[in-house]
């Protein structure tokens, strides 16, 4: 793996909750791409949190 996209892409591919978490915000906010924001919310939001951050899997 050479960069982001690379690493990224295996980690939503492995239902990372972490990577759904900012892939979610990267397209909600900055692309501005809300239903495709939202699509990763259910990802996300399945694993346990603290303090707002998914910690499952780490």
């Amino acid at each position: 793996m050479e960069n982001y996209t690379d690493l990224m892409e295996l980690c939503l591919e492995k239902n990372n909750p972490q990577a759904h978490y900012i892939e979610r915000m990267k397209e909600y906010f900055h692309n501005n791409n809300k239903t495709k924001g939202l699509d990763h919310l259910r990802p996300s939001a399945d694993g346990v949190c603290d303090n707002g951050w998914p910690t499952n899997d780490l």
